[in-house]
């Protein structure tokens, strides 16, 4: 028989989700289309603001490894989730250099995408660390396919909601996170 999931592993696999959903849309939507649409941008303007994303994520990876080890990936986490919040707001609302500043903070986001991952771990009992995983990458899966598929949906009637909803998404999962962590003690 299973253990019951915690608190714990439903906000993470819902930060994982969460995660997952706002990378599909502005990786596979929100960039591409406001790059080209609305800043004019060839395949080559588009690839350039993506690769400011893999620059960034690239050079947050170890970093926030060692943060994490330090204060708690929970913790680490929650921040890394408030700036994802900030960059989708500045991706699908803002002028173009708010765009560029919110790819570099999409990549920061993207860094912090396995961190859900280590609470899970600690969260759960060794013999179901694999089944949990699974449960978290159904998760990530799920969002990857809804992102595209409702940024289609509400693209030509309502543009700027599936963004709203995902900004408020990652706030409310990042302020979950960090409220329930004790203070990191000095």
């Amino acid at each position: 028989a299973r253990s019951p999931l915690t608190p714990g592993v439903v906000l993470e696999i819902a930060a994982g989700g969460t995660v997952a959903l706002a990378y599909a849309t502005l990786e596979q939507f929100q960039i591409p289309l406001r790059g080209g649409r609305e800043f004019g941008l060839g395949r080559t303007g588009v690839a350039r603001l993506l690769m400011t994303v893999q620059v960034f994520d690239i050079a947050c990876l170890l970093p926030f490894g060692v943060l994490a080890d330090r204060v708690g990936a929970a913790r680490v986490l929650g921040g890394v989730l408030l700036l994802f919040a900030v960059a989708v707001g500045l991706v699908a609302y803002g002028d173009f250099p708010s765009l560029v500043l919110g790819c570099a903070l999409f990549g920061v986001g993207m860094a912090g995408w396995t961190l859900p991952l280590s609470v899970l771990r600690r969260e759960t009992a060794p013999a179901e660390v694999g089944w949990r995983t699974a449960l978290y990458r159904v998760g990530v899966d799920g969002g990857i396919f809804l992102g595209p598929f409702l940024s289609g949906l509400t693209a030509t009637a309502a543009p700027a909601l599936l963004p709203g909803l995902l900004i408020a998404a990652l706030a409310v999962v990042a302020l979950v996170l960090l409220r329930r962590q004790p203070p990191t003690p000095r």
